[in-house]
């Protein structure tokens, strides 16, 4: 597992796993975590464990829509993951999975199939694939995991609209389940960042 680590000065009490987008690796999301400027927290920041087909990086999931798609490396390497983090004596309920684009596809396919509930998932510009599949394995105890969907307005890339149904289909689920928008294409704008931060920092 090929990941960066990310901490300021001051001790932690949060831990953040950030999932970055379709061909990033565990550098991409570097900046952001600057911007965010949260203090007391870890940052986890794995690569994906799939080379995208096209030798151009690298994927959450591998595959295609004819063949099936191919994901379990990548819950493997989260539930790796969340064992070191508690292992290091992380709470639960201070624990979050952030995730960009792709990252926030896996964010949100993961956490639903969670065996216990964490402190929120933090999906910005994502998309649930296939519904049907993610309402039959959604959890019991995941439905107490906070989501807190950002999406740009001005997104061509994966369009605004696919945060609202991820929105509606969540709130149908029994989850707790929010919806920001903010005005830009497909990035992680500098305008949601002072909401992220509140969300990790939030006693």
């Amino acid at each position: 597992m090929i990941i960066e680590t990310l901490l300021d000065k001051t001790p932690p009490n949060s831990a953040v796993i950030g999932l970055h987008g379709y061909t990033g690796d565990e550098h991409v999301l570097k900046p952001v975590i600057i911007g965010i400027k949260s203090h007391h927290t870890k940052w986890f920041i794995p690569r994906a464990p799939y080379k995208n087909l096209n030798g151009q990086g690298n994927t959450w999931f591998t595959g295609n829509d004819s063949d099936g798609w191919k994901f379990q490396d990548s819950f493997d390497l989260l539930n790796e993951l969340l064992t070191q983090i508690l292992s290091e004596g992380f709470p639960k309920e201070k624990i979050f999975i952030l995730g960009f684009s792709q990252g926030a596809c896996l964010a949100m396919d993961f956490m639903v199939r969670m065996s216990f509930p964490i402190g929120g998932i933090i999906p910005i510009a994502g998309f649930i694939k296939y519904s049907e599949r993610f309402k039959h394995d959604a959890t019991n105890q995941s439905k107490n995991t906070p989501v807190h969907l950002f999406h740009g307005e001005k997104d061509h890339i994966v369009p605004f609209n696919e945060s609202e149904n991820s929105m509606e289909l969540f709130s149908s689920l029994g989850y707790d389940v929010s919806l920001t928008p903010y005005k830009a294409k497909h990035k992680i704008s500098t305008r949601i960042m002072q909401s992220i931060r509140f969300i990790l920092e939030k006693e």
